[in-house]
């Protein structure tokens, strides 16, 4: 991949000097300068991109852009997340259905994703893992100080549940148009 971003970039600096020598020779280097000129146009307007493989290279960034298949596992993955939190809104309490979707994120994350995404869903697989057991041991337990103190643990778990944001950590791997400028 490195070989290729080379040889684009010394093929981008190669045409307009191809074109200054032609004309410089009394050559018809106009119409070669123009073509180099479209071609450096389209780089620096970040039209022009070439596919290579299984992977789409972009002039500006030089940098990989995500396959569609790449996209569907982080697609994925963001989906079992929000899944998670909707699981957890509609019953009150993390069951053991939202348990399996956290930690099937935090499972496929392992597998195939970057370790911000990793260290993200592992967080919230812990925090569901502790809020389903203190659900579990308040309800076995009378009403009482003990009690009251399990469910003010576990509310305060689902109060982060419901502020989390999972669109903040995955939108820079998904988002198209967004381009890094060094």
């Amino acid at each position: 991949m490195e070989k290729t971003k080379n040889w684009k970039k010394i093929l981008l600096i190669a045409v307009p000097i191809v074109a200054v020598i032609l004309i410089v020779f009394g050559k018809d280097g106009y119409g070669f300068g123009i073509i180099a000129l479209i071609c450096w146009a389209l780089a620096f307007l970040d039209l022009a991109r070439i596919k290579l493989g299984d992977y789409e290279i972009d002039f500006m960034t030089k940098k990989a852009v995500l396959t569609d298949d790449e996209r569907k596992i982080f697609k994925h993955n963001y989906d079992l997340v929000c899944s998670f939190i909707n699981e957890h809104t509609k019953v009150g309490y993390v069951n053991g259905n939202a348990l399996d979707m956290i930690y099937k994120a935090f499972d496929e994350a392992r597998l195939n994703l970057p370790d911000d995404i990793v260290k993200f869903t592992e967080m919230w697989a812990n925090k569901a893992k502790d809020a389903f057991v203190l659900h579990r041991q308040w309800e076995l337990l009378p009403v009482g100080e003990e009690r009251s103190k399990l469910i003010n643990k576990e509310f305060e778990i689902t109060k982060e549940v419901l502020a989390m944001k999972p669109a903040e950590i995955y939108r820079k791997y998904l988002k198209v148009d967004k381009h890094d400028k060094d």
